[in-house]
């Protein structure tokens, strides 16, 4: 759920996402089905509303699904019955033993045109997230961009260093987002023509430069089936790496959104530069001869998802991603999954919306006490490279200038960003 904080001049609302839990009691199947003490996990109990997390009362009943042990790999599914744009997907572990088996999961939404589990994911899925590890108790993972679709599966391959490994899933929640979009910001670099310094290719399938900018928030560079690319990716120990995009105009660039590749290799997106370029000449032979703009830097391994104000609003219509050469043992390159650019539409309006999966990073040196947060969000407002602000219940106000995405959050303290 979302809080917005809305600024309108002088005006100032609060309201609350509406969401709905869309895999409940849905018609569901798994992979295989394990009989425990003569009592089947079968897959129903994933999405039965029983959010208890140990798998058995011995003999008497089941609360968790369990597919056969040591298959190559598992899966379970659910048909939502009609296409949603889907927003986020919470999963309940085990917890009275074996939680481990629970790791290195994907989440893919599928919206085939035949609607049958016969055909469901017959056609290429939509990745929704990619988790590297293990589960933890209870994990809520927001998609990589709203995705439409009908089917929502959980998929994980054979876990070899797992005793009696299996797929077990005590609750799944599937989320839509039913709130409007009332943000006032527009991501300029959606489908916009963009280069890269060179090109890497996996299996003859090419990391090429708009792969950056196609509105697919996947995280994981290359996934099953192993047929296409989903991120960006240079050639190998090149001295220097760039990425660019041409916005097709000038605009007052306000921020950059960053997603970096999960599966692998995330130390290769490290130290940085964001650029913003107004050349006198607007073409790709001239669009970085002129004086940069410097955005924003960011030392050290890029987040996940990371998000970050420029240093003031930029006037530009080129923004270029920089980075040169690392030491790495599998060799360094430039990967990225998804670039977002945000510009404000008006200098005095504007939306904040609270942040259920981020948490700040780089502060500013800009503190307030005893505010409101209407006081807090046009402070930050007013104040440049501001991203998000962070209000305790005591009205300590502080300014942040980035921030990553994360599992849990410190809800005993409010974060919002611009939306």
């Amino acid at each position: 759920m979302q809080e917005y904080v809305i600024l309108l001049l002088t005006n100032f609302i609060l309201c609350q996402g509406l969401r709905e839990n869309v895999a409940l009691n849905k018609e569901s199947r798994q992979s295989s089905t394990h009989y425990e003490k003569g009592i089947p996990g079968v897959s129903s109990l994933a999405n039965d509303g029983n959010k208890h997390q140990s798998l058995e009362i011995p003999y008497i009943q089941l609360f968790c699904t369990h597919t056969m042990v040591n298959e190559l790999n598992y899966w379970w599914g659910v048909d939502l019955e009609q296409e949603y744009a889907i927003n986020s997907v919470t999963i309940f572990n085990r917890l009275d033993c074996c939680s481990d088996r629970l790791s290195d999961i994907y989440i893919y939404v599928y919206a085939p045109t035949i609607a049958s589990w016969s055909h469901f994911d017959q056609q290429s899925g939509q990745l929704c997230f990619y988790h590297q590890g293990v589960v933890p108790g209870i994990f809520s993972a927001t998609c990589n961009g709203n995705l439409h679709g009908r089917y929502v599966k959980i998929y994980k391959d054979y876990g070899y260093n797992i005793e009696g490994d299996c797929l077990t899933l005590c609750e799944v929640e599937v989320y839509i987002d039913e709130t409007p979009n009332t943000g006032l910001r527009d991501n300029v670099a959606l489908h916009k023509d963009s280069r890269q310094s060179s090109t890497y290719y996996i299996s003859g399938s090419p990391g090429s430069s708009f792969l950056a900018v196609d509105g697919n928030q996947q995280q994981v560079a290359y996934p099953p089936p192993f047929n296409e690319m989903f991120c960006t990716s240079t050639i190998t120990n090149d001295l220097v790496c760039w990425w660019a995009v041409d916005l097709g105009q000038e605009y007052s660039i306000n921020s950059v959104t960053i997603f970096n590749r999960l599966d692998c290799c995330s130390d290769r997106l490290a130290d940085i530069y964001i650029y913003v370029y107004a050349p006198t000449i607007a073409d790709w032979s001239n669009f970085d001869q002129e004086s940069s703009q410097l955005c924003f830097y960011h030392p050290g391994i890029v987040p996940g998802i990371f998000n970050a104000a420029c240093n003031r609003n930029l006037q530009g219509r080129y923004v270029k991603i920089y980075k040169e050469y690392q030491t790495l043992g599998y060799g360094d390159s430039l990967t990225l999954c998804e670039v977002e650019i945000y510009i404000d539409k008006t200098p005095y309006t504007g939306t904040y919306c609270r942040q259920m999966n981020k948490e700040p990073l780089l502060g500013l040196p800009k503190h307030l006490q005893h505010v409101s947060r209407k006081r807090c969000a046009m402070y930050c407002r007013q104040t440049e490279g501001c991203l998000g602000f962070r209000i305790t219940t005591e009205g300590a106000c502080s300014l942040f200038k980035t921030s990553q995405k994360v599992d849990n959050v410190n809800t005993a303290v409010d974060y919002y960003e611009r939306c």
